[in-house]
């Protein structure tokens, strides 16, 4: 023990418990402030997400040298125990967050169109959608899916993971329930960007989490074959950017489905 301590230099395990401290309030202070100046529009949200995304690897870093810190202090009883409490303070929740947001992805499929109509699904006309829509799909350890184009990869697994996303039926006309949807849509904040009342047709963009990332949604309303009076109703909900939405256009329609059907 007395040959370890004696290799360890004097002094190193305070530097090393200042250093994990630093890098704790840095990944602190990088993080929320990516994500408050994406929230205020001074970065685009991709921006401020990868902002936020050096924050985490800072906070990763913070513990790690808390943690070489507690060894040198093991040995040399030299670490500045208080300021690596503080580091881990700091940056546990962010790794713990990061951690969470991980698990919450690999529970979902890579998916970022999400639909209630698979085989037909609503298209948008007044909002246009990104380049790379399901241009690429990762297999994700799903040997049986190599070999597959992009499309009937993303057909593939939304059908596995999305069977209960399906249209609903009102009863009550297309314009009525056309005029149902938009009202939902504007409680929800979203922002309308088409209202066709007599093509039964609503389109909208809703703004999500700290980084305000756009997600689009359109509405398509079609009056019953079996009764006029009723009317069929489908959903589509896409990220515009990323490659898994991490379930979240999946819930937000939902969300609405449920809403639009409840009595």
């Amino acid at each position: 023990m007395n040959d370890m301590a004696q290799a360890v230099p004097t002094g190193w395990g305070k530097r090393l418990s200042g250093f994990a401290r630093l890098l704790g309030v840095a990944a602190v202070a990088l993080a929320l402030g990516a994500g408050l100046l994406a929230w205020f529009g001074v970065l685009a949200p991709i921006q401020g997400f990868t902002g936020f995304t050096f924050g985490i690897l800072l906070a990763a870093s913070a513990l790690v040298v808390s943690l070489i810190a507690l060894c040198v202090h093991a040995v040399r009883k030299s670490a500045a125990l208080g300021q690596i409490g503080v580091a881990w303070l700091l940056a546990a929740p962010l790794v713990g967050y990061a951690a969470f947001f991980m698990s919450q992805a690999r529970a979902v499929p890579p998916l970022h169109d999400i639909t209630t109509n698979l085989a037909d699904p609503p298209q948008f006309s007044a909002i246009k959608l990104r380049d790379d829509l399901n241009k690429v799909v990762p297999a994700r350890g799903r040997p049986e899916l190599v070999g597959m184009t992009p499309m009937q990869v993303r057909a593939k697994l939304h059908a596995e993971a999305y069977a209960d996303l399906k249209p609903v039926s009102m009863a009550i006309p297309v314009g009525e329930a056309t005029d149902k949807i938009a009202a939902q849509a504007k409680a929800r904040g979203w922002e309308i960007v088409l209202f066709d009342r007599s093509a039964g047709r609503v389109e909208a963009t809703e703004r999500v989490s700290l980084f305000r990332f756009a997600d689009d949604i359109v509405f398509r309303v079609r009056a019953d074959p079996a009764n006029p009076a009723r009317s069929i109703v489908d959903a589509r909900s896409v990220s515009r950017v990323g490659v898994s939405d991490v379930g979240v256009n999946a819930r937000r329609i939902r969300a609405a489905m449920k809403e639009l059907t409840a009595e």
